[in-house]
């Protein structure tokens, strides 16, 4: 340390010339004199390093790019417009029409044309002539069967074929039996289907009206 002082004071000024003297030991500024440190200019930043308000301060504005683009760019001239012009213009897609829910057909219960007739003999003296009809018929039927059976087969034995009288109220009775006994019968087993059938639609309207055993 001894050594390197008595060099630095051996040397002009006592300063190591390769320094600036203001950085070593012992330096007084003197009037008037200027530092001969340099000061570097400073390296801007890559643009991936400035942060982004400096990248945002440094980007021209929209409006001043734009004309500066007016400004070096010479207006084209205008274009020929042709006769048939194409429509570029992309037109929205028609909407796929909605199925619309149609609503359901409103049934309409109609009555029946045995819901307000009463089929009960008791009650309605047509049924019960029906009725009385019916069993007249198929008897009356039977009965007149069996007296042109009998009158053919006594006329044939007792030998009185020429009565033409006789011979025409059996030839009617063969004639009539058959019909009557027929019609009897249809109207007896409809007048049956149509007991059972208004049974049938009394027996649900009864249970309804009973009451329950809980409100009892």
């Amino acid at each position: 340390m001894i050594a390197d002082d008595e060099q630095d004071t051996a040397r002009p000024g006592g300063f190591d010339p390769r320094y600036d003297p203001a950085f070593q030991r012992g330096y007084r500024a003197q009037p008037g004199e200027r530092a001969r440190t340099r000061v570097r200019a400073v390296t801007p930043a890559p643009a991936r390093d400035r942060p982004r308000a400096d990248a945002r301060a440094a980007a021209p504005a929209p409006e001043a790019a734009d004309s500066a683009w007016e400004a070096t760019v010479s207006p084209a001239g205008e274009l020929p417009v042709p006769s048939d012009p194409v429509s570029f213009i992309a037109e929205a897609p028609t909407p796929a029409p909605q199925a619309v829910a149609e609503p359901a057909p409103a049934v309409v219960a109609v009555p029946s044309l045995l819901a307000g007739a009463e089929l009960s003999p008791r009650r309605n003296p047509l049924m019960l002539a029906l009725w009385i009809t019916g069993a007249g018929l198929v008897v009356l039927g039977i009965v007149i069967y069996a007296v042109a059976v009998n009158a053919s087969y006594t006329t044939s034995y007792n030998g009185a074929a020429g009565d033409v009288g006789m011979q025409v109220l059996t030839q009617i009775g063969w004639v009539l039996a058959g019909p009557m006994i027929t019609i009897g019968f249809a109207t007896l087993v409809a007048l049956l289907f149509l007991t059972a059938i208004a049974a049938r639609r009394r027996a649900p309207s009864a249970d309804d009206d009973e009451p329950e055993d809980d409100e009892l």
